[in-house]
């Protein structure tokens, strides 16, 4: 009886090592898959974009922007937190949360400025021309 039974969770131990062999398998093959396609795709852009003329250089538009309009966009971030405090004041809330707007957004403003000043070397410095 005891021999049965050993044997029956021997059986039963070997379907499960079976069913985690096969979902490493799947698992496997979904991942080659995946890189396979990635790959393909790759290589379409790549194609396409030597075929339109374009440099095989990234642009970097987004430093490109910060370069050209950073002076706005420190000024923006450093104005929402000024708004915000001054609506929270305005609603009925402690005047605590103005001054405390007023002092985040005079933070943000001086953080900003010293990345858009960060960013303006960098391109200025690193990037090709």
């Amino acid at each position: 009886m005891k021999l049965r039974h050993t044997l029956k969770t021997a059986a039963v131990g070997r379907d499960r090592i079976d069913g985690i062999r096969v979902a490493v398998d799947l698992a496997q093959l979904c991942l080659t898959i995946c890189f396979r396609v990635t790959f393909y795709l790759e290589k379409i852009q790549w194609r396409f974009v030597m075929a339109i003329g374009q440099t095989d250089h990234p642009t970097y538009s987004t430093l490109h922007f910060l370069v050209r309009h950073g002076d706005w966009v420190a000024v923006i971030v450093a104005l929402a937190p000024v708004v915000a405090g001054v609506l929270a004041w305005v609603t009925g809330l402690s005047p605590v949360y103005a001054v405390a707007g007023i002092l985040g957004g005079a933070f943000l403003y001086l953080i900003m400025r010293s990345y858009v000043e960060l960013v303006r070397v960098i391109v200025d410095m690193l990037l090709p021309k």
